[in-house]
């Protein structure tokens, strides 16, 4: 089969692989579509702490099931369409006996620690199957899993109804924490995002945006809060020059919810998050429930991420999609072909 490996020359190569061989409580699916995702890109620049090479990469992505061992899946059959979770978690640690598998202490994932969906055929264990049900393309499919991130978060803030809402950063995450939280009744006050292109791909989806290297972010914030701030910030965007702002935002009593993961240290003046006895509440991935929740939203038709794929590939062209993807200026989520390309 083809695969899209992450050699260990740092290089991305497109080569030939055998079939994965499946253990008892696998299914080998034939992938239909792969998202691309900035961890993907991360890897690829060498920087992910947990990635080895060679890796075929690619989490967020979809198939049929094609092979299934002797005994069966229970739930599941040959051509069953699927979207895959890809948290790999130990299961016996403290965090994954109370529930909580998403922050397992030996936590791994399908295409950062092992092969995962860039390739013809994939090795799934049962439990990161979902059904896909027909009503969902495979290409919104492919970004199911991102999207799970977003209702993660929304889940995980508690609001109220009366509370209001601001995201930071209208890259793909960001727009669907808007997506998720508007789900639940919550239209954000606004998206604060540096991006034209991005800013108007919020605009399309009827958010309302701010050019946050334009305006004092403060000032605008207090303005749509009447002066008390925001009960609930979303930071999706995961510089410093966002983080030194978020408390200031933040109403007395308020939630940021940081989606976003730093990659450089951030200055913070936690004086100011006693005094107004703010929180300030980590997120990693989903917790169980939450990729559920998102296949719903899709299925329902509450949700549609359709607008956000800029840009469908066929495997062939898989070197010209992480081009596209990496320049991160006029794309949401790229996604690639596979099947149709085998």
């Amino acid at each position: 089969m083809k695969a899209l490996i992450w050699d260990v020359d740092g290089r991305l190569k497109a080569v030939e692989r055998e079939l994965p061989a499946l253990g008892k409580d696998d299914a080998l699916v034939r992938v239909e579509v792969v998202g691309i995702c900035g961890s993907d890109i991360t890897i690829k620049g060498g920087h992910h702490p947990r990635a080895k090479a060679p890796l075929i990469l690619g989490h967020e992505f979809c198939g049929t099931i094609e092979v299934l061992p002797a005994s069966g899946l229970a739930g599941y059959g040959i051509g069953d369409r699927v979207v895959i979770e890809p948290l790999v978690a130990c299961g016996h640690c403290a965090p994954c006996r109370n529930g909580f598998e998403h922050v397992c202490e030996t936590l791994k994932l399908l295409g950062v620690e092992t092969d995962g969906g860039f390739a013809g055929f994939a090795r799934v264990p049962k439990k990161c199957l979902h059904k896909l049900p027909e009503s969902i393309s495979f290409e919104e499919g492919a970004i199911l899993e991102p999207f799970a991130v977003g209702v993660h978060s929304v889940n995980a803030a508690g609001m109220k109804p009366a509370d209001t809402v601001v995201i930071f950063g209208a890259g793909p995450i960001g727009l669907m924490i808007g997506l998720a939280s508007r789900a639940a009744g919550h239209e954000p006050l606004v998206i604060f995002e540096v991006n034209e292109y991005r800013r108007g791909l919020a605009e399309s989806l009827g958010f309302r945006t701010a050019d946050s290297g334009k305006v004092d972010v403060v000032a605008k914030s207090m303005e749509l809060t009447g002066g008390k701030g925001f009960d609930i910030v979303f930071d999706a965007a995961g510089v410093p020059p966002v983080g030194e702002l978020l408390l200031s935002v933040a109403a007395i009593k308020g939630k940021v919810m940081m989606t976003a993961l730093y990659k450089k240290p951030c200055s913070i003046l936690f004086r100011d998050l006693s005094y107004r006895e703010q929180e300030i509440h980590g997120l990693r991935i989903y917790a169980r429930g939450d990729f559920d929740q998102a296949i719903g939203l899709v299925a329902e038709g509450t949700i549609d991420l359709k607008p956000l794929i800029s840009g469908v590939f066929p495997f062939a062209d898989v070197m010209e999609a992480f081009a596209a993807a990496e320049t991160g200026k006029e794309v949401c989520k790229i996604v690639v072909t596979i099947r149709e390309s085998q």
